[in-house]
């Protein structure tokens, strides 16, 4: 979706967009598969990333929204205005 939208796309795609986007996706991502070294190392990549997103998903599933980001002081952490 973030490469959807940096291309232009709206901030909520229809289903069939979205559908294009994942078969897109899924074909480069196979052929990627048949290079030798490079992509053994983006399929590893690709189930790192996979992994990671369903951890993260479980959590915050499991224990919710725990609020903001605190620093060592118990404050809430600012982002750096760009």
């Amino acid at each position: 979706m973030r490469a959807m939208r940096s291309l232009g796309s709206t901030e909520n795609p229809e289903i069939w967009m979205r559908l294009l986007a994942l078969v897109f996706g899924v074909t480069i991502f196979a052929l990627l598969n048949f290079i030798p070294v490079l992509g053994w190392m983006v399929n590893f990549a690709l189930v790192l990333l996979g992994i990671g997103g369903m951890t993260t998903a479980l959590f915050e599933r499991l224990m919710g929204n725990l609020g903001p980001a605190l620093d060592v002081d118990r404050r809430p952490m600012q982002r750096d205005p760009e």
